[in-house]
Order: C-alpha cells, then sequence, then structure tokens
C-alpha cells in the first residue's frame, strides 16, 4: 500500500466525515456498510464493496456535503492523495464518473416520483 492510501477500520456509528467539514480524502468501502445522511436525515444505506465516498468534496474542492456513519463493524481504503492516485490509475476516475451518473439518474428517479406526487398522478 503506498502512502497515498491507508486502510481504516470504524466500529458501527462511528463517523468516516461529517457535514460541512474541510477535508478531501476520498473513501473505498472494502467490507461492511454506512448510512449516509444529510441535514440529520439518513438519506441512504450502502454496503456494496468498492463504493466510494467524499467524492464530491475533492472533485469540486468544497466541504462535505453529508455526514457518513458506519453502521456496522467496516473497513475502507482511506485515499489520502487522490490527485495522485487519479493520475496512476485511471480506472479509479472511470469508476467515480460510473457512480455520480448512477448517483443521478437515482436522483433524476427520485424527483420525478415526487413530482408525480405533487401533481396527483
Amino acid at each position: 500500500m503506498s502512502e497515498a492510501s491507508t486502510r481504516r477500520t470504524y466500529q458501527a456509528g462511528q463517523a468516516l466525515f461529517l457535514e460541512g467539514e474541510q477535508s478531501h480524502e476520498l473513501y473505498m468501502l472494502l467490507s461492511g456498510g454506512v448510512d449516509i445522511q444529510m441535514h440529520g436525515q439518513v438519506i441512504a444505506s450502502v454496503n456494496e464493496a468498492g463504493s466510494v465516498f467524499g467524492e464530491v468534496s475533492f472533485l469540486l474542492e468544497s466541504p462535505r456535503t453529508a455526514t457518513v456513519f458506519a453502521n456496522q463493524p467496516s473497513e475502507f481504503l482511506v485515499i489520502h492523495d487522490v490527485a495522485s492516485l487519479v493520475e496512476t490509475n485511471p480506472m479509479l476516475v472511470a469508476r467515480i464518473a460510473r457512480l455520480l451518473a448512477q448517483r443521478l439518474r437515482e436522483m433524476d428517479e427520485r424527483f420525478v416520483k415526487l413530482s408525480q406526487s405533487v401533481r396527483g398522478g
């Protein structure tokens, strides 16, 4: 493992990072699962190995947009030097792009359902 990343374990209920934090590390789930919270409300639970968290803060160079908690004992690859890793591993960029496209599609579907329920149809 390079200096650009480390393995880290979290217990259930332990936060990986908090909404509003100035941090740009990327987290890849190796085992376990997480709950993602925005404004104090859980919006998603993820337990798929290979899932990535923290990409928005890295890509936009902005504070964290959500709080992520381990919802069971979990292990992550924490990538500290994302820019260097992206340069040497273009497949990571493809994985992040795929993840963002999938999340966008899910949000579009939620928006359509919400819009239909508001219109009564």
